[in-house]
């Protein structure tokens, strides 16, 4: 008697609605990208044409990619709010690899640039990829140090090095956009393999990679861990320092990668670029279902994320809405998408 006036009287068809409700908990983002779907199809007719969808995954992957490392950064409980920064020195230091230029800034080289002929790069295009990925891992090693051995919030240490990280790209470039790219260059941010972009291949590589780490391997579980409890993961053996650092180092690389393949696709790097791209890729991850506060999550959603954000584009854009509206819708439907998960969390 006493344990069912625990567990409260049996309501008939209370089983079904906790399924409906658990089915809505698990599965709410993918019913959002479903409607979304449907919605574009009803906007225009070209939604579901191969050029639209291509351009589509185009478009959703410069910040997937960042987004993968984002997914690693607030699994842990952090965030990181200078992959944006990031993004666009990467592009203006292969720029100037490409343009013959090596650690030098270069204000006074600017017209240079207007008068080059030929590209002179110091190093072939794999190695001067690699070096400016390297670059972006250096930018999330200090931001890694300053969290874990300074001791700084995260926040604040990122938003710190997001302002200096953006100012050395506007240094390191003089202010102006630096033109003409070499050739691979060019193909990596513009190229195809037969229709599938070629970020788009990139993207694909790194959800591969992310997933399979996060799912499979001793970092993957220890990154869980941390976001699940910096103690009970101290306890347990599990450098918490270290595993910080490296999910920073992680998020730094992608978005320097990102940063590298979008100055091949303009043809140019733009110190300007990039502005904003930090809340673009925490809204992905928010959106995907991974919790600010870590310990849950996966790349899996955040892909789901970054297309969701995508295709909010994409159905504006088929439209026609202007730019700026288009901003306020988008920020709209994010912010809806996310309370309606909250609201569905709490049934």
């Amino acid at each position: 008697m006493r344990r069912s006036l625990a567990n409260g009287p049996h309501t008939p068809g209370a089983g079904y609605r906790l399924g409906v409700t658990q089915f809505l908990v698990d599965y709410n983002l993918y019913l959002i990208l479903g409607i979304l779907l449907i919605v574009s199809s009803l906007v225009s007719k070209q939604f579901f044409t191969a050029n639209n969808l291509m351009n589509l995954l185009l478009r959703s992957s410069f910040n997937g990619l960042i987004s993968l490392g984002m997914t690693f950064v607030i699994l842990t409980g952090c965030t990181d709010l200078s992959v944006g920064s990031t993004f666009a020195f990467a592009g203006v230091f292969l720029a100037t690899l490409q343009r013959g230029y090596y650690f030098r800034f270069m204000p006074q080289l600017t017209h240079a640039f207007e008068q080059a002929g030929e590209l002179n790069p110091i190093l072939p295009l794999p190695a001067a990829l690699a070096l400016t990925v390297a670059v972006g891992g250096v930018i999330g090693l200090v931001n890694g140090l300053l969290v874990t051995k300074a001791r700084i919030p995260a926040f604040a240490a990122t938003l710190g090095t997001m302002v200096a990280v953006r100012g050395l790209a506007f240094t390191y470039a003089g202010g102006f956009p630096i033109p003409g790219l070499t050739d691979g260059v060019k193909w990596l941010g513009a190229g195809q393999v037969g229709l599938v972009p070629v970020p788009v291949i990139v993207w694909a590589i790194g959800i591969l990679v992310s997933w399979t780490t996060l799912k499979y391997t001793v970092f993957g579980r220890r990154v869980y861990a941390v976001g699940g409890g910096e103690r009970a993961a101290r306890l347990s053996g599990i450098d918490v320092d270290r595993t910080k650092i490296t999910v920073f180092v992680v998020s730094g690389m992608l978005a320097a990668l990102s940063g590298a393949i979008m100055a091949g696709r303009m043809n140019a790097a733009e110190p300007r670029e990039g502005a904003g791209y930090e809340l673009d890729a925490i809204a992905a991850v928010v959106i995907g279902g991974t919790l600010l506060s870590g310990g849950k999550g996966g790349v899996l959603g955040t892909v789901a994320g970054a297309i969701v954000l995508g295709l909010i584009s994409n159905i504006l854009n088929l439209a026609n809405v202007a730019p700026y509206p288009q901003q306020i819708a988008k920020g709209l439907i994010i912010l809806g998408s996310v309370v309606m998960q909250r609201f569905v969390g709490r049934k």
